[in-house]
């Protein structure tokens, strides 16, 4: 476990450092909120999402671990992005991704897309498409790849 916690602060560190410099695509008009559902606190693979997705030009609201539902849910509703990744490692967040998808389509309807994806959804066949999944592949440049198409924006 400890040896788990010192390789994600060295991986953060690396991110953090190679971020000014990664490659971007022009704006392309979408904007994203990136986030781990309430309880989960494995937000590595979530952050990298977040940089690919701001690579291909979204507008990304990174929001990081455990996010309170209640808080996520206000902020879709006060400005709704046009895709919603929510990221899910433990199977124990689960019953958490369920509750927020819900309630996040409850509060903007079809105006949002939803992407999911994390261990918990890759090692759960039919989760993505039962919490009503747009996008869901566990390589991060398809899921960004099928955004684009989804959204209509340029693929580049």
């Amino acid at each position: 476990m400890a040896e788990e916690h010192i390789a994600t602060g060295i991986s953060q560190l690396a991110l953090s450092l190679l971020y000014p410099s990664i490659p971007r695509s022009a704006p392309n008009g979408s904007s994203a909120i990136v986030a781990c559902v309430g309880g989960e606190r494995h937000d590595l693979g979530a952050r990298m999402v977040a940089d690919f997705y701001e690579m291909a030009g979204f507008s990304v609201r990174y929001l990081g671990a455990g996010v309170d539902p209640d808080r996520l849910v206000a902020m879709v509703g006060e400005d709704p992005p046009d895709l919603l990744a929510l990221s899910v490692t433990t199977t124990f967040s689960v019953e958490a991704l369920r509750r927020t998808a819900d309630r996040a389509r409850s509060a903007v309807g079809d105006r949002m897309r939803m992407a999911v994806g994390g261990s918990a959804v890759t090692g759960s066949p039919g989760l993505s498409s039962s919490v009503g999944a747009d996008v869901s592949d566990p390589d991060v440049r398809a899921a960004v790849l099928q955004s684009q198409t989804l959204l209509g924006t340029e693929a580049t």
